[in-house]
C-alpha cells in the first residue's frame, strides 16, 4: 500500500475517491438503462386487489417466443432446447435441459439445471428464484414475465 495513502484520512479518502464512485454509478445506471435495453415490466396491478387468484401465467415479452403465453396449471415446467420440453425455446444459446418451473407451498420457483449460459431473474444472473407477479426471466433471446392472474384481471392473449 502507497505511503500516502496510510497517511489519508477516511474523510480525505472519501472525498478522493467519491466522484469516481458516484460518476462509476451513473455511468453503470446509464449502460444498463440504455445500451442494454432493460426492459420494464408492466407493475399495474402489483398487489393484486380484488378477486381470488387463479394459475399464474408466463407472457413472453421478447425473443424468438415472443407474444406467446403458458399457463402454469401443473406442478413442473421443463424450459429447454429439447423437443420434449414443456416450453421449447429452439436457440444455440439454450441448453437442452435449461431450467425448471415448479409449484411448491404458495409459491413457484425457478431452478438453473446447470445451463450453459444461466438464467437471468430480474437482470441477475441466479441459480435458484421464486417467482412474484411482474417478476422477468430470461432464457437465450427470450424474457418472459410472470402474471398472476386473479379473477378481477383479463386475461391478454
Amino acid at each position: 500500500m502507497p505511503k500516502w495513502l496510510m497517511r489519508t484520512s477516511s474523510e480525505e479518502l472519501l472525498a478522493l475517491f467519491f466522484p469516481v464512485i458516484q460518476h462509476n454509478e451513473e455511468r453503470r445506471f446509464q449502460l444498463s438503462m440504455d445500451q442494454e435495453a432493460t426492459y420494464n415490466p408492466d407493475f399495474s396491478h402489483p398487489y393484486l386487489q380484488g378477486g381470488a387468484l387463479g394459475a399464474p401465467i408466463l407472457k413472453v415479452v421478447t425473443g424468438s417466443l415472443r407474444g406467446n403465453t403458458y399457463p402454469l396449471t401443473n406442478a413442473e415446467y421443463s424450459i429447454g432446447r429439447d423437443p420434449g420440453s414443456d416450453i421449447v425455446v429452439a436457440e444455440k444459446k439454450v441448453s437442452r435441459r435449461h431450467a425448471k418451473i415448479v409449484k411448491g407451498d404458495n409459491r413457484w420457483e425457478l431452478s438453473d439445471l446447470q445451463s450453459t449460459n444461466g438464467i437471468y431473474v430480474n437482470n441477475l444472473k441466479l441459480n435458484k428464484a421464486n417467482l412474484y407477479h411482474g417478476d422477468t426471466f430470461q432464457i437465450g433471446s427470450c424474457l418472459f414475465q410472470f402474471v398472476v392472474v386473479t379473477s378481477s384481471l383479463k386475461q391478454e392473449p
